[in-house]
């Protein structure tokens, strides 16, 4: 059975009919393979000329492949996203209004009329296509661009009057299953298959999580909040282990990205990416432009701030933000009221300074200054790469994000919290919600964690010395960090806040 559905160029944002071939069916899937051809590509090949098209059998979705799937959604996915999260509405395909603005000739040669597109309503409609992104047209995959791995639009479940999501078709070999098979090559991009152990399974629950937030909140919820629970439903699934270190098969890429450590080269990320870090916001999705792989931070910092959120309030909570109707911190309030009095900014307090010693509570760290309940993360082991540049290098701090500053010196070495006499910060450049600045120490054994915030006035400006800055950091640690946080309470700000940060007098980066 051949189709006309709906497929999407992501480097000029046309959508365009192409066929498909249906591969198999299940009580709530249909499973739909890009099977044509036109000027660009054939099938589930890269263009002409693409080294990538030489793979047979990383350009192929098999039989096995498509039952495996099928197997997953109705075994997996299926029940306990609906049991987390919701179901969807039933859309049989009766009402399409695709038909009307296709040429007649499209019309006569496909047999297109109103009864086109119908299908069982529970049924979701899956396509596989290898998705035109900027990798797609990366010929040879010589810059090693981050690929979409599958994408909902809902302007596609009205066209078609059906539930769609499509998922992304090359190399499910190496990321499907729980032991794909290992080929890393770091010297050539075009035969580079590190093994990721339910890579597209993921996506494919990440996808469906979209799909059934799209009838929640129907005027959309905000990037950060939408993604995030998006991520999470990988989580939700098994599918993904967001704790696991950069040298485990099974790291996520969005949150060593967010954290900073997917610039290293590993095992398991033979290629390392550039410019990625924990500077960065929360709520203003797409901040940082510098390459186009730091869009994996966004995500990483929202998956992350979700696993803390799940992991504090549990899974009622969080199947309550997804059914919400309002969105972003104006959804995430109203919540909290109900948990004993925190808001939106002192949970996104507490995230940053979890992403800072997350790892030193679970390795058994004594914690002053704080409970470690409310720093530590039940499903990551989170400590950001505070020596990667990108944790602070661009101007000013991140709305509800953090600069992650080491102390130094003005030669810059790193300073002990026993070599730092006084830390001061002004920030009276007049920035919408003013600042907060948290600070912690700790020692190179992992045995202590001090920290506390630097006193500022109206959220401007502050010093702190003597045995007030010795009562927060102590005089022992071997590292003294300083997180530095816009606050935007409305959570719509995009541009960063500057801001003078120095310790003993000597001015800091990331300002």
């Amino acid at each position: 059975d051949e189709k006309l559905w709906l497929a999407s160029d992501f480097t000029d944002g046309n959508d365009y009919l192409k066929e498909y071939t249906l591969r198999g069916k299940s009580e709530h899937s249909e499973i739909w393979v890009a099977s044509d051809g036109d000027g660009v590509s054939e099938g589930l090949r890269f263009p002409a000329g693409d080294c990538r098209n030489d793979l047979s059998e990383r350009i192929r979705v098999t039989a096995s492949q498509v039952r495996y799937f099928k197997r997953q959604f109705e075994n997996k996915i299926f029940p306990k996203m609906t049991m987390v999260f919701s179901r969807p509405v039933k859309r049989n395909g009766s009402n399409a209004v695709l038909q009307r603005s296709v040429s007649e000739e499209i019309r006569r040669r496909y047999g297109i009329d109103r009864h086109y597109w119908e299908g069982k309503g529970r049924r979701v409609v899956v396509l596989i296509d290898n998705v035109r992104d900027e990798n797609f047209y990366d010929t040879d995959n010589a810059n090693t661009l981050s690929r979409v791995g599958g994408f909902f639009y809902g302007v596609f479940n009205e066209k078609f009057d059906r539930n769609v999501m499509t998922i992304d078709s090359f190399n499910w070999l190496a990321n499907t299953t729980a032991t794909p098979p290992h080929q890393p090559n770091p010297l050539d991009p075009c035969t580079n298959f590190p093994a990721n152990p339910f890579g597209y399974e993921g996506v494919f629950a990440h996808e469906y999580e979209h799909l059934l937030e799209y009838y929640q909140d129907p005027d959309g919820e905000s990037a950060w909040i939408s993604e995030g629970l998006a991520d999470w439903a990988q989580t939700v699934t098994g599918y993904a282990r967001p704790g696991a270190p950069l040298s485990s098969i099974n790291h996520d890429s969005h949150v060593q990205c967010f954290l900073g450590y997917l610039e290293q080269q590993s095992e398991y990320n033979p290629i390392p990416a550039e410019n990625c870090g924990p500077e960065n916001s929360l709520t203003a999705w797409g901040d940082q432009t510098d390459n186009e792989i730091e869009i994996l931070a966004d995500y990483g910092a929202a998956y992350t701030f979700m696993e803390l959120l799940a992991g504090r309030y549990g899974k009622p909570f969080m199947k309550a933000l997804h059914k919400d109707d309002a969105n972003g911190f104006e959804s995430l309030n109203g919540l909290l009221s109900g948990e004993g009095g925190d808001d939106s900014l002192d949970v996104m307090h507490d995230w940053l300074m979890a992403m800072a010693i997350d790892k030193l509570l679970d390795g058994g760290a004594v914690l002053r200054g704080g409970a470690p309940a409310d720093y530590q993360v039940p499903t990551l082991k989170a400590q950001v790469d505070w020596l990667n540049d990108d944790a602070y290098m661009s101007p000013g701090a991140p709305p509800n994000g953090g600069d992650f500053v080491l102390a130094r010196d003005d030669g810059g070495q790193y300073l002990g919290a026993g070599e730092i006499d006084s830390i001061t910060f002004d920030g009276s450049g007049g920035a919408p919600g003013g600042f907060t600045v948290q600070l912690v120490s700790w020692s190179n054994d992992g045995a202590l964690v001090s920290i506390g915030r630097l006193p500022l006035n109206a959220q401007s400006g502050g010093t702190v010395t003597g045995t007030e800055l010795d009562a927060i950091i102590g005089t022992s640690a071997e590292n003294v960090g300083i997180i530095v946080t816009n606050d935007d309470p409305s959570g719509e700000r995009e541009t960063y806040a500057r801001y003078v940060l120095q310790v003993n007098g000597f001015a800091q980066p990331g300002g």
